[in-house]
């Protein structure tokens, strides 16, 4: 499987003309390489948010780690689920 984690990068901050004495490390892994699993979604898999725990590793045909999980009712009475999965590794045949 192939590793998706970016290069290192450090960036300087600014503020108006000055630079900022502060680094800032771009994330080990594209924002965009994530997923998220909402109800329906879910539904369909035959799964639960509670099936999944931040920090676990799932393995498809991508390779992804669980970053979020996020359980809310809305005014409506709606229960509202998502998991949220950062795709780590990938493999194109």
């Amino acid at each position: 499987m192939t590793d998706l984690k970016r290069k290192s990068k450090k960036l300087k901050t600014t503020v108006g003309p000055a630079v900022m004495s502060e680094d800032y490390s771009e994330p080990e892994y594209s924002y965009r390489l994530k997923i998220a699993l909402e109800t329906e979604e879910l539904d369909k898999l035959d799964m639960e948010v509670k099936d999944f725990n931040i920090g676990d590793i799932i393995t498809a045909e991508v390779q992804m780690e669980v970053v979020g999980i996020n359980i809310s009712d809305s005014l409506e009475g709606k229960e509202y689920n998502c998991v949220d999965l950062q795709i780590q590794g990938l493999d194109i045949t």
